[in-house]
């Protein structure tokens, strides 16, 4: 119990987003949920690595009792709270990503990269909430002319999706670099859109453009891997995905697997909006 009042605390510095969460809805949890919230807090690791049937046994609470604490943390659900928990203690989902060694042939690196980006896509799956992509949709049909930023790896990414809102017919305006981002986020009107791309969502450039547009009362969308990074906070509309680091950084395939996917499935659910 001492290890519980430690991490609930007023000081939350360094505390994963989760236990913050945790921390201010404690007292208000009934004794069920708050079971949760203990092991939650003292096992983080096995969380991460239990299914919510394999955690009620555990607890000896119902699945539905896992699933309404997770939903009071502002969590959609199980699945989302797990890999959240995973990316903000720092611990890979080993159970299910697959960590390339320096010994596997040629096959089994093939084999491992596939799995780890359809793991991804999984993940992005259980994280992304349908409805902001229903929501940045319309916004689009709306927009006078949309901007596209990104840096880096995500400038990149920022390149294909202003190809793919060209294609539907979309205008709009990629920018990559960080100087131009800024001056164009200030032209921008209240009737455009600016859409803002970093896995990591801390990418300074794109943030200080962002935060521009939002000055000017011009609609915001964000793609990101983390629901508490300041572009998240940022925007108006976020659409999260879900794929964990990997040894080889955030610039690597996974990640633009699924930020390519989520423009994917925006881009084609506009285009079936648009002829509604």
């Amino acid at each position: 119990m001492d290890q519980i009042a430690a991490l609930l605390s007023p000081n939350t510095v360094g505390l994963p987003i989760p236990f913050v969460r945790i921390r201010a809805i404690y007292n208000s949890l009934p004794p069920s949920e708050r079971k949760v919230a203990n092991y939650v807090l003292t096992h983080s690791n096995k969380v991460i690595h239990s299914s919510v049937t394999d955690l009620a046994e555990i607890l000896e609470v119902s699945e539905s009792t896992i699933v309404r604490f997770c939903q009071r943390l502002d969590y959609q659900g199980y699945q989302e709270f797990k890999i959240l928990l995973a990316r903000d203690v720092g611990t890979p989902v080993r159970d299910t990503y697959e960590v390339i060694d320096g010994q596997d042939d040629v096959t089994t690196v093939v084999r491992k990269v596939f799995q780890i980006s359809g793991q991804a896509l999984n993940d992005t799956l259980a994280v992304l909430n349908a409805e902001k992509i229903k929501e940045a949709a319309s916004l689009l049909a709306l927009a006078n002319h949309i901007y596209i930023f990104g840096c880096g790896g995500s400038g990149g990414i920022a390149q294909v999706a202003g190809q793919k809102m060209l294609r539907v017919g979309l205008p709009c305006t990629v920018c990559t670099d960080p100087h131009t981002q800024t001056l164009l986020a200030g032209m921008a009107t209240a009737q455009d859109l600016v859409l803002g791309i970093s896995f990591s969502g801390n990418n300074e450039d794109v943030l200080r453009a962002m935060r521009v547009a939002h000055g000017r009362q011009v609609k915001t969308v964000g793609i990101t891997n983390y629901l508490a990074s300041p572009l998240a906070k940022t925007v108006d509309v976020l659409l999260l995905t879900g794929a964990a680091e990997t040894p080889l950084g955030s610039e690597a395939g996974p990640s633009r697997v699924v930020q390519l996917s989520v423009i994917d499935a925006l881009c084609t659910f506009y285009l079936l909006y648009k002829g509604r």
